[in-house]
């Protein structure tokens, strides 16, 4: 059975992992298990043995990146951005938020100062900020691309 369909089914795995030492090592486990379960019981159409033999080579792939799935352990990357290397970045990020501060501060409309600081700084779910100031969420889009473009045109009339 490996002699006549080996090669075909290496082939088969190789496309589905793109990984040629996990193809064979799933191509040759699943040899194993076809040939196992062929002692037991054989097929009732000997013509498809190729398709089982591919059936199983998938099954066995997919148990293997569910396993891997659940074996994957945290790192410590997302961790990574928390902690702060470099006190100077923090420095120019907090006068970088002064200076959006600032500048909305400086806006002439109180609903695009409110709208800013409430969706963008304080990071409210757009949901609650369109309903305390009353919009539909087409007119909340609206105003809060009209009050993006005013900040916009603050922050490079004090950038020059």
């Amino acid at each position: 059975m490996a002699e006549r369909y080996g090669r075909a089914l290496l082939a088969y795995v190789r496309r589905l992992t793109r990984d040629p030492a996990q193809a064979a090592d799933i191509a040759q486990e699943a040899l194993l298990v076809a040939i196992l379960r062929l002692r037991r019981a054989p097929l009732d159409d000997p013509e498809k043995v190729g398709a089982f033999l591919a059936a199983t080579a998938r099954n066995l792939l997919i148990a293997e990146r569910r396993k891997a799935a659940r074996r994957a352990t945290e790192t410590g990357a997302e961790v990574d951005g928390l902690i702060e290397d470099d006190p100077f970045a923090a420095l120019v990020e907090a006068e970088r938020r002064q200076a959006v501060l600032a500048a909305i501060d400086s806006l002439p409309s109180a609903r695009d100062r409110e709208i800013l600081v409430r969706f963008e700084i304080e990071e409210e779910p757009r949901a609650a900020v369109a309903a305390a100031l009353g919009l539909d969420p087409l007119h909340f889009n609206r105003v809060l691309h009209r009050a993006r473009q005013r900040l916009k045109a603050v922050l490079k009339s004090t950038l020059r």
